[in-house]
Formats: structure tokens, C-alpha cells, sequence
């Protein structure tokens, strides 16, 4: 992959020759140094200078429907952590033109951050040698994401116990075998490598899983691998050096033939749905204890919408043919609230 990327901020690349995804620094209008936003979406409305501009916010929830209002605007700046794209298959006036557009509707992201998304060379060159380096070779690569949240507080020990619990119960990963047979080392010279790849904040997670299948063999006698990019402890959006790093995980991630990602994460959701696949979750801590399923399969590789307004929530269930408007949104399987896309 070679583009047109953006020297000054070297993440993702242009999407367009001569066509830059920064503001310049000549764009003098006042949103520029406002303070940051929290809900809703700024906009300023005006003509080429600064004068005679109107600034607002508006609300999420009119974000997605009052299409009209946003047209009359020049500049619209949107920032947020939140996929909302399943909250316009809410909107039925616009039931045709989604339909056109996105035909396979689970699809959407995977689509969209295939085509948009694409990272600058520096982050491809990381995903590359380490991927050629670690994993290029196993004949079947296992990524696992694993995130502790404030809202749903769990030990480490108890989140290593569920990673493992789930992988090999769902026969992601193979059981320890519990006594050395004597043709172990026999066998081992005919197994299948298994590649993992950990992107986590927590080196002692990797330290654990490593060794696991280090000091012990496998019942089916395959060697496992276990590789972890980085481990930075904490999360450092700030840093530039910081979220290239995660960036090149997530497509690394991207590479695998399973995945087991946190649920609720956005890094797990971008990771799951540009590879194409349905992860598994590791589901939320219930009073800060491993929940019982430790894990379970999402039913779509589409992310979830974490917080769809209120409003359309309420007509889709208050119609009676709920399923027009509704008919490819459900429920998330792991975020209350949450509505994704299905087919």
C-alpha cells in the first residue's frame, strides 16, 4: 500500500490526490479554537469570511433525521466515539436510498473502512513487518482483544480466566493436556502452528497466555504462539506515537481468521468488522465477576450503535408494523441499549 498521506499527522492516508483530511491552517472560522464538544454536532454557517457567521450545536438525535437543516449549513464538524449509521435504517424516508447503497446491509462498515480508512504508509509499514515477521505463516491466526472498562470493573486474573475459559471452550484455543505423554515431542514435529495475536493495554495478559502454552502441551498436540504488539498500560489518545500503535493493531487484528473482542470496545468493533468476520464477545463483568457465558458470538459483523436516540426507539415500537421500519436493526448482543445492522 503506497498514499497520499498526511505528513504532519502520519495516520491515515488522503483519500484523494491533492486532497488533504486536515484544516488548513489558514481556515480562520471561530469553530476552529472553540472549546471541544461533547454532545451534538458544531456547525457555523456563513459565507467566506468570518463575518455574519452563525454557530450552534446540534442535538444527536436530530443529527440523523432533520437531513434538511443540515444541508443549509456549510461547515459541519462531528466528533464522536459512535457508530450511527444503524440509527438511519431507523428513518424510513430514507429506506430506498439506504437500500441502493448498501444491499447487504451487515456490510456497511466493513465496506466504508475498507474504501476510507486506509492508513498512512508509516502505520502500513508496522503492520506489515510485524505481520510477516509473527504471523504470515501460522496456518490459522487467533486475535484476541481484551480491555478492562471504569463501567464494568474486573481483576486481571479473573479477565485472563476468561479469556481462557471462553477460547477453549468454544475450541478457539486447544486444552492443556494434563499429563506428558511419552510421544508429546513426537507429535509435536507433525503439529498445526496456531498464531495469536493479544492487543491489549496489559502485559501481564500476555505474559500468562505465553508461558501457559509454553510450560504445557496441547490434548491435540499443537504448538501455539502468542505475540503482542505493545503494551502501553494506559490509553494515550494524546499521543500520536500512541494511537499509531493501536491503529496498526487493529488491521493486524484485521488479519485473523478468529476473533475474540470486548464487548462494547470500538477498537474490537473496527477490528471485526473490516476483517469480515463475526467475533466473539467477552461479555461485560456482572459486580465485578466473570460472567456466565464467558463469551458469545455476535450474529453480524456490523458494529453496534451504543446510543441511538431515544425517539426513534420509541416510534419503532409504538408502529404497528414495527418490522418496515425496523427490519434489518436489532438489539446488540453485548451492549445494553445498543441496536445493530443484520441480514
Amino acid at each position: 500500500m503506497n498514499c497520499n498521506c498526511i505528513a504532519s499527522r502520519p495516520l491515515l492516508c488522503a483519500l484523494f490526490v491533492l486532497v488533504s483530511l486536515l484544516v488548513l491552517s489558514s481556515f480562520d472560522y471561530p469553530l476552529i479554537s472553540s472549546k471541544v464538544w461533547i454532545s451534538g454536532v458544531k456547525f457555523i454557517n456563513g459565507g467566506g469570511s468570518t463575518e455574519g457567521i452563525a454557530t450552534g450545536t446540534i442535538p444527536n438525535d436530530r443529527l440523523l433525521e432533520d437531513q434538511e437543516v443540515i444541508n443549509k449549513i456549510n461547515w459541519v464538524l462531528l466528533k464522536l466515539d459512535n457508530y450511527f449509521v444503524p440509527g438511519l435504517f431507523m428513518i424510513p424516508k430514507y429506506e430506498q436510498e439506504l437500500e441502493r447503497m448498501f444491499p447487504i446491509k451487515e456490510t456497511v462498515f466493513h465496506h466504508l473502512g475498507r474504501y476510507l480508512l486506509h492508513p498512512s504508509n508509516s502505520v502500513w509499514g508496522m503492520v506489515m513487518r510485524y505481520h510477516k515477521s509473527y504471523m504470515a505463516k501460522a496456518k490459522e491466526r487467533i486475535g484476541i482483544q481484551a480491555r478492562i472498562f471504569d463501567s464494568a470493573p474486573i481483576s486481571i486474573d479473573d479477565l485472563y480466566k476468561q479469556i481462557v475459559t471462553c477460547t477453549q471452550e468454544e475450541s478457539i484455543l486447544p486444552k492443556l493436556n494434563p499429563e506428558q505423554s511419552k510421544n508429546s515431542f513426537l507429535e509435536l514435529n507433525e503439529a498445526t502452528p496456531r498464531a495469536v495475536l493479544l492487543a491489549s493495554l496489559y502485559g501481564v495478559l500476555y505474559d500468562r497466555l505465553k508461558n501457559m502454552y509454553y510450560l504445557h502441551s496441547t490434548t491435540t498436540s499443537e504448538i501455539v504462539s502468542v505475540y503482542q504488539p505493545s503494551h502501553e498500560e494506559n490509553q494515550q489518545s494524546e499521543q500520536q506515537l500512541h494511537n499509531k500503535k493501536a491503529l496498526a493493531e487493529i488491521w493486524l487484528l484485521s488479519f485473523s481468521d478468529v476473533l475474540v473482542t470486548t464487548a462494547g470496545s470500538t477498537f474490537g468493533y473496527m477490528a471485526y468488522s473490516l476483517a469480515g468476520i463475526k467475533p466473539w464477545f467477552l461479555m461485560r463483568s456482572k459486580d465485578q465477576k466473570i460472567p456466565d457465558p464467558p463469551c458469545r458470538r455476535s450474529g453480524t459483523i456490523d458494529p453496534c450503535f451504543h446510543s441511538p436516540p431515544a425517539d426513534l426507539i420509541c416510534r419503532a415500537r409504538n408502529i404497528t408494523n414495527a418490522g418496515k421500519v425496523v427490519r434489518n436493526v436489532r438489539h446488540c448482543e453485548d451492549f445494553d441499549g445498543g441496536v445493530k445492522l443484520f441480514d
